[in-house]
């Protein structure tokens, strides 16, 4: 039964959204929306400018998926094309210039900017508020260091 369970909710979350699922499992989501960019480097998958998806957050990185774009900027359904998840070993995670994002228009309204550096690069994550504190501290491993 709890096969089925976990195929049930891991079909239900892109379409009923992981605030949803997160409190039918009664336990906190690894996955949720994010938007992430690259502000110096370079990470294969991540273009330029801010690109919105789901994270998995896991100790001492994530994967990314970049939502797919229909041609008039508008998101596809998840389930319908899926990107290859960009890995993010993070290598550490700058709070101190920590600020909200001052877009409006992302998918993660009332989101909180915080930095991580990988090998390759340095990028802004936009965490939803709700999410931060345990996804920053899911992320940071005891070899993480934060500045």
């Amino acid at each position: 039964m709890g096969f089925l369970s976990d195929l049930f909710f891991d079909f239900l979350a892109p379409l009923l959204g992981e605030a949803f699922t997160g409190r039918t499992r009664g336990r906190q989501s690894a996955v949720f929306a994010c938007e992430l960019r690259v502000i110096a480097g370079w990470h294969e998958g991540l273009k330029d400018g801010w690109h919105e998806g789901e994270a998995f957050v896991r100790p001492g990185g994530l994967e990314f998926e970049v939502w797919a774009r229909a041609g008039g900027g508008l998101r596809q359904f998840a389930h319908l094309r899926r990107n290859a998840p960009v890995s993010l070993p993070v290598r550490a995670v700058v709070t101190e210039r920590q600020h909200p994002q001052d877009r409006s228009w992302g998918v993660v309204h009332g989101a909180t900017v915080v930095e991580l550096i990988t090998d390759s690069a340095t990028l802004e994550w936009a965490v939803p508020a709700d999410k931060l504190e345990w996804a920053l501290e899911r992320v940071q491993s005891s070899e993480i260091p934060s500045a």
